[in-house]
């Protein structure tokens, strides 16, 4: 069998080093990702008008764009304990031998995706908002 070396790591077959791959990277996008939702919400911000009576006005698109940064954070939110429950069920004395089944990490998946779809639509919301601002 093949042994693959990473920083002090020792991979005794690919599918090993696969999956530490695949948490890395994820992780990393999910950093980029929050960096994302943050820029999102202050791009919102500074398109918002005050009126004369001191409340804040947004265009639709703007507030369906801050809605879906809102539900981007919470999935993010759930993504992590939903993961950290799973993973803590599945390091207890019982089942500390056995792999999770499919179907439980493909929960993390989704919430994973959800959060990206959520940011990538936003962005394509905020995006038409300032096409429409464009004077030609």
């Amino acid at each position: 069998m093949d042994v693959l070396k990473k920083k002090d790591e020792v991979y005794t077959d690919w599918v090993s080093f696969r999956k530490k791959n695949i948490a890395c990277v994820s992780a990393n996008v999910s950093n980029i990702l929050r960096q994302f939702i943050l820029a999102g919400v202050g791009i919102v911000w500074l398109f918002k008008v005050v009126g004369k009576d001191g409340h804040f006005q947004l265009d639709f698109q703007l507030l369906i764009a801050l809605g879906f940064f809102v539900l981007a954070i919470l999935l993010e939110l759930l993504h992590y304990i939903v993961e950290i429950i799973m993973n803590a069920v599945y390091l207890t004395d019982k089942m500390k031998d056995k792999e999770m089944p499919t179907y439980l990490s493909s929960i993390s998946w989704l919430f994973w995706i959800g959060k990206i779809v959520l940011v990538l639509l936003a962005y394509v919301l905020i995006g038409r908002f300032l096409c429409g601002k464009i004077i030609l």
